[in-house]
């Protein structure tokens, strides 16, 4: 009956660093899943900067040109919107760290969960002066 015991005690001693182990890489998967689609969201939005800016400068081109004296509030909304979008890239991009290794989960979860929602709310701005852009402009 001792050594049954006794068994039991080595076999369980053997299985708890492994169950441990499988939740830190279970938990460790999670959070890198997390945080490469908080990067995805970064870049799809990213990649639309250049293209703000020559929606910018066209809306820029047509106040100069005075094209449509009534147009001009409009435009220049919409230049403003692709502004603050911009700048509000610019500035998730600046206060954005990524979590240091050795930091709680639930804290590296808490923080990157924040972050997702930072960066989507920066893709809305994004893609909705893009939209107001192209409304008011010849670009397709």
């Amino acid at each position: 009956m001792r050594r049954y015991h006794l068994f039991r005690v080595f076999v369980f001693l053997l299985l708890v660093p492994g169950l441990f182990a499988g939740c830190q890489n279970s938990q460790q998967r999670e959070l890198e899943q997390l945080q490469s689609e908080v990067m995805r969201i970064h870049d799809r939005t990213m990649e639309k900067m250049g293209y703000m800016y020559e929606l910018e400068s066209n809306l820029q081109k047509l106040i100069a040109q005075k094209k449509n004296n009534a147009s001009g509030e409009r435009w220049q909304e919409a230049i403003q919107k692709l502004q603050e979008a911009q700048a509000s890239m610019m500035q998730w991009m600046h206060k954005y760290v990524p979590p240091k290794e050795g930091t709680p989960y639930a804290e590296q979860m808490t923080y990157l969960l924040g972050e997702k929602q930072k960066i989507m709310r920066v893709e809305q701005l994004t893609t909705e002066a893009i939209r107001l852009g192209e409304s008011l402009t010849e670009i397709p």
